[in-house]
């Protein structure tokens, strides 16, 4: 069976949620903070785990075949980036060192989609990171400081993960070729 460059991804973003959900529980009991409600975050990575368990039922060629991969994309996409930023919230807000799981999101979406829409990506995250640094910390220095140091890295790693991606899917394609001359033989 084959599966081209985005259905591979999904496949290892699905086992990197996992490693994601284990790396959150283990920093959360390893590392408590006084004033966590754990039970939320608890309820939040009870979602994510279902979502990986019941994602493995989906017909993927099926889906693909029928022109309807982008939306498995999307699912992948919305539900990593609520997820992520739930657990950024519930924690310690922008203090937060969860902050860094927004990384692999933005790298699997440079693989999803086209750049255009990978930035978008980037945008909505960084819109909904400002939102928690407004609901969650009182003092506009504070925000403002942190947000100028985080910011820039996940446009700059939006940049360098695109770049890679399409790299990656330009030598995809030229082996495919190499491929059939090779059977064409």
């Amino acid at each position: 069976m084959y599966l081209n460059f985005p259905q591979r991804m999904i496949k290892i973003a699905n086992k990197t949620r996992w490693l994601i959900i284990v790396l959150v529980l283990l920093v959360i009991k390893l590392f408590p903070q006084p004033g966590i409600n754990y039970s939320q975050v608890y309820f939040l990575i009870a979602l994510a785990a279902i979502y990986n368990i019941l994602v493995k039922f989906i017909t993927w060629q099926d889906k693909w075949k029928n022109g309807k991969g982008h939306q498995i994309c999307h699912a992948e996409s919305t539900l990593d980036i609520v997820f992520i930023t739930g657990i950024i919230y519930l924690t310690e807000g922008l203090q937060s060192d969860f902050f860094l799981l927004y990384f692999i999101v933005i790298m699997f979406a440079s693989t999803y989609y086209k750049p255009i829409k990978c930035f978008l990506i980037t945008v909505c995250i960084t819109l909904l990171y400002v939102l928690i640094g407004v609901l969650t910390e009182p003092s506009y220095r504070v925000i403002s400081s942190i947000l100028l140091s985080k910011i820039p890295l996940l446009f700059a790693l939006t940049g360098v993960s695109i770049y890679f991606s399409q790299e990656i899917k330009i030598q995809s394609e030229e082996l495919e070729l190499e491929r059939e001359k090779l059977n064409n033989l």
